[in-house]
């Protein structure tokens, strides 16, 4: 029996092994605000009492005055109680 696998051409140098860019499809980037960082984001966390929910990850931002584009980052955490700042940091990184 075929396999029903087929060959993909990748792009040379396309960000790694891991994640191969196809030819013909645009580079998008990340889903993070423009100048948004996760030293950035945590920042506006350091003194958070883990662990704790997304709500309460942007409520302690926003009474932090984090800026708008840090509140943006963290709507973007999906919905789930995070243990320490690792996961969110871990989190932040797969969006």
């Amino acid at each position: 029996m075929a396999s029903c696998r087929r060959r993909v051409p990748v792009r040379a140098g396309a960000w790694s092994n891991r994640f191969p860019v196809l030819q013909g499809l645009e580079v998008i980037g990340t889903a993070l605000p423009p100048g948004v960082t996760v030293s950035r984001v945590h920042e506006y966390l350091r003194d958070v009492p883990y662990p704790v929910t997304r709500e309460e990850l942007i409520d302690y931002a926003r009474s932090a005055h984090a800026p708008d584009e840090i509140m943006r980052a963290l709507d973007l955490l999906p919905e789930k109680r995070y243990a320490n700042p690792a996961i969110v940091t871990e989190t932040l990184g797969m969006i």
